[in-house]
């Protein structure tokens, strides 16, 4: 959100189509965290995130998440194409 312009922001919003989670392994209380977040398509309507957690001592991954995102218009309330605009600032 940091990168948008507040012009982007009143043109779009994201929905979420779908979210998956695989636990690896567990954290404890006291165990530091490293994530690691980043777009691997963007394409169409629909945009992928991956989300990796880790145990940042032993650099272990914990869990990883793949969520689909649909770009939608505060106009119409439809989905629409991702503009490139919008494909530059997730790289």
């Amino acid at each position: 959100i940091a990168n948008t312009t507040t012009a982007l922001r009143e043109m779009y919003y994201w929905v979420m189509l779908s979210h998956h989670i695989q636990y690896k392994a567990e954290a404890v209380l006291g165990d530091q965290l490293l994530l690691k977040t980043y777009v691997t398509k963007s394409e169409g309507l629909r945009s992928t995130r991956i989300v990796d957690i880790y145990n940042q001592k032993t650099n272990k991954l914990l869990t990883t998440s793949e969520t689909i995102w649909c770009l939608m218009s505060h106009e119409t309330h439809k989905p629409t194409r991702i503009t490139q605009e919008i494909i530059d600032l997730l790289q």
